[in-house]
């Protein structure tokens, strides 16, 4: 026979749980309790009942455990598709909108380079034009200085 503080220790809980399973098994376990002076013993019988009684709390918990587990996995790979899913949507959107903002630059640099070869077109007329003048004045110069050799 065994008080319950030791097959607390034995079993490795505490005493208040072995008083709950004792509980928990009454009419089941009262055969195999005796109290003498105010003190609990357990039989052999007893202890292996309690023991039982764990045995398939640990198990009902670990088959909880690992449903519980199984959901929590479940939740969060759902949670890292949804995420993978929006980053992989943001991604493109930021690539769509980046891909636009070059078309605009581009559309923008050709518009600079056509305005730029146009005013460079329009400086090289007025070069030209100048170099016509350039060359009419020397005519006329030339023109000036025969016609003032003539009269001298």
């Amino acid at each position: 026979m065994y008080r319950v503080i030791e097959v607390s220790q034995m079993l490795n809980v505490s005493k208040v749980t072995i008083y709950k399973k004792m509980s928990a098994l009454k009419e089941e376990i009262r055969p195999f309790v005796i109290k003498e002076k105010n003190i609990t013993f357990l039989t052999d019988e007893a202890v292996d009942l309690i023991k039982e009684q764990l045995k398939h709390l640990h198990d009902s918990n670990a088959s909880d455990v690992q449903e519980h587990d199984y959901i929590e996995i479940r939740e969060t790979l759902e949670t890292l598709k949804i995420e993978h899913e929006n980053l992989f949507s943001n991604h493109s959107l930021e690539k769509q909108s980046h891909l636009n903002d070059l078309l605009l630059m581009y559309d923008y640099l050709q518009t600079v380079k056509k305005n730029k070869e146009d005013r460079l077109k329009s400086l090289k007329n007025a070069v030209e034009n100048i170099r016509l003048t350039l060359n009419d004045i020397d005519k006329q110069i030339e023109l000036f200085d025969e016609l003032n050799q003539q009269s001298s």
